[in-house]
């Protein structure tokens, strides 16, 4: 069954719960950004919907026991038609589409900005998203960039937690907003109205992935926040910062298999 939710008003009732056998995907997208958008090189909105198109398609084709739901949410109010046609033709997937304009705000905040704005919209008028029990994972992912090796990590995921996240500590403080899982009820507890506490214009300018860090490592614990991913991700498509390809390159390639190394043999080593 395929939803298509267009500028929805708060949910104040669920519809009919689904039966389901895998995990809801969140992905987040802006395909018109602003012309004065900061730290962002790959701004063509053609460009940047091929990029959501291609990425929607491999999630689509993942197996439904790993992913059966996905909610796509659009915050630059951009014609989502040729993305929804493509859900239409998977019709054993949950796919819901929100739209609406969520960049009314000086590009000086930065992206992390919009992004945890338009994942507190999704919380408020998506209908898959309002059906997830508190304690059953989502998935959030940047919607132009595709994990992978997604089902491979559903698998290898802790039980237990309201954030499931990829910290690093060498070099800088860092979290990776590019994908990380939590529950509804880790969502009210540590991501809900934080878009404020991410504004980079406010806090000399620090990256919003470090401010993320200082904000989420206070909580690190059992069954709070997981800070490393037990396996280490694959991440293809573009960058919208260089502008470059993550899953192409011997850069990147040399870049994972340390990586991956790392989390097998130095654990507290956080690359």
């Amino acid at each position: 069954m395929t939803l298509a939710v267009t500028h929805a008003p708060a949910r104040a009732r669920p519809l009919v719960k689904h039966a389901t056998t895998g995990q809801t995907l969140l992905l987040t997208a802006t395909i018109t950004p602003p012309a004065d958008a900061v730290k962002l090189a790959r701004t063509d909105p053609a460009a940047r919907l091929g990029d959501y198109l291609q990425a929607l398609q491999f999630y689509l084709r993942l197996p439904d026991d790993s992913i059966d739901r996905i909610v796509f949410v659009e915050n630059s109010g951009s014609d989502v038609s040729k993305l929804r046609a493509l859900a239409y033709r998977y019709p054993n997937k949950q796919v819901e589409f929100v739209t609406f304009y969520g960049l009314d705000y000086p590009a000086a905040y930065g992206r992390a900005f919009g992004e945890a704005r338009l994942i507190d919209y999704a919380f408020e008028h998506s209908d898959i998203l309002y059906q997830v029990e508190d304690d059953e994972p989502i998935w959030k992912g940047t919607g132009r960039l595709r994990l992978t090796n997604l089902a491979h990590m559903l698998r290898r995921a802790p039980r237990d937690y309201q954030l499931y996240c990829d910290l690093r500590n060498v070099n800088a403080q860092w979290m990776d907003q590019r994908f990380y899982s939590f529950t509804p009820f880790g969502y009210r507890a540590l991501l809900k109205n934080t878009a404020e506490q991410l504004r980079e214009d406010l806090h000399n300018t620090l990256a919003a992935e470090t401010l993320m860090y200082r904000h989420v490592i206070k909580h690190v614990g059992p069954g709070r926040v997981v800070p490393r991913f037990r396996s280490q991700p694959f991440i293809a498509g573009i960058s919208g910062f260089g502008n470059t390809d993550y899953g192409r390159g011997f850069k990147n390639h040399v870049k994972d298999y340390l990586k991956v190394c790392s989390r097998r043999l130095r654990p507290s080593y956080w690359i």
